[in-house]
């Protein structure tokens, strides 16, 4: 993320939580599950876009660097970046 985007969504609430909500699907998926369809309703009701491919598995355009990790409330697919809903745009960051 840009220098300063962080701490101008600290200052955010909702617009850091869209996007937070936006890494999580409504249902616990296994990869196996997520990369069968390509369209995946997140916790914050917009869709991600999900592809395997030679060059790998993405969401987004993230790549997948690891699929099904297990934990107590769900899987993970870990991704490379930060992936942000449809046209939403970063708060500007002005400083302390």
């Amino acid at each position: 993320m840009p220098k300063g985007s962080v701490e101008a969504l600290l200052k955010d609430i909702p617009k850091l939580k869209s996007i937070l909500t936006y890494h999580v699907l409504q249902e616990k998926k296994s990869s196996l599950k997520v990369f069968r369809s390509s369209n995946h309703l997140t916790m914050n009701g917009a869709s991600i876009t999900t592809e395997r491919t030679s060059n790998g598995a993405h969401v987004d355009g993230a790549h997948v660097v690891k699929e099904d990790i297990e934990c107590s409330n769900g899987v993970i697919h870990a991704i490379n970046k930060v992936i942000l809903p449809g046209n939403f745009k970063l708060p500007e960051y002005t400083g302390m």
